[in-house]
């Protein structure tokens, strides 16, 4: 993350993975074998994020939206 990222992004970027967290557990869960590897994407998932975090869109409606798509990046660069 870079420095010049703003406090206000940083904070919604929080809000977005709190909400969304739970739901992407359980995408993962659904395409992985155990549970521990649907946490550790998870974990690359949250990581990619806040390394991206100054691309998150500013409408909470399509922060959701976004989140999904680095988890679907993640999940297929594992899978390679």
């Amino acid at each position: 993350m870079s420095a010049k990222v703003s406090a206000e992004d940083r904070a919604r970027l929080r809000s977005a993975l709190k909400e969304a967290s739970a739901d992407l557990l359980r995408y993962f869960e659904r395409r992985t074998v155990s549970r521990e590897d649907a946490a550790d994407l998870l974990g690359e998932t949250m990581l990619q994020a806040w390394r991206r975090v100054d691309k998150l869109p500013q409408a909470t409606e399509a922060q959701r939206m976004w989140l999904f798509t680095v988890a679907a990046h993640v999940l297929a660069s594992q899978r390679r």
